[in-house]
């Protein structure tokens, strides 16, 4: 397998790892999930967190829509890092099931998350799931020059 190192476009403004504590133990609303492509979705099992190259969780159980799903996730600040991390063009992010990214364009034009097989990934975007005070700390943090 051919991994290709991620070349982020500007530093975010704190580790993946804080969205990987969120994913791991479930720090969002778990009731009324659904994608950014508006298919309800059910989190069975997160998976097993990954501190290895490849997607962050690996061998999920999932439910998006009437289908379940076992395979990787990978998640992200933003939508756009997918591509930025040029998971795109990595083979290794094929059995992703799931994109989980705490920011998401509003624009419903915009183009999907594809693998390197040119298959779509269904995106979770996790800010409105957030319990509040989790995400009135994000939102805070992510402001330059203030702590939360």
């Amino acid at each position: 397998m051919n991994l290709i190192l991620p070349v982020p476009d500007k530093p975010t403004p704190y580790q993946e790892g804080l969205l990987h504590w969120i994913w791991k133990s479930r720090h969002f609303d778990l009731s009324g999930l659904y994608t950014v492509e508006g298919l309800p979705l059910t989190i069975l099992d997160p998976g097993i967190h990954n501190h290895s190259d490849g997607p962050d969780f690996l061998n999920a159980n999932i439910k998006i829509g009437s289908i379940r799903w076992f395979g990787d996730v990978e998640i992200h600040w933003r939508e756009q890092d997918w591509n930025l991390h040029r998971h795109h063009k990595n083979r290794g992010f094929n059995q992703v099931v799931l994109h989980v990214v705490y920011d998401a364009p509003r624009n419903k034009n915009k183009a999907p998350v594809l693998r390197q097989d040119q298959t779509r990934i269904p995106t979770l975007h996790l800010r409105p799931f957030l319990k509040e005070p989790l995400q009135s700390f994000l939102e805070r943090f992510n402001r330059p020059g203030a702590l939360p």
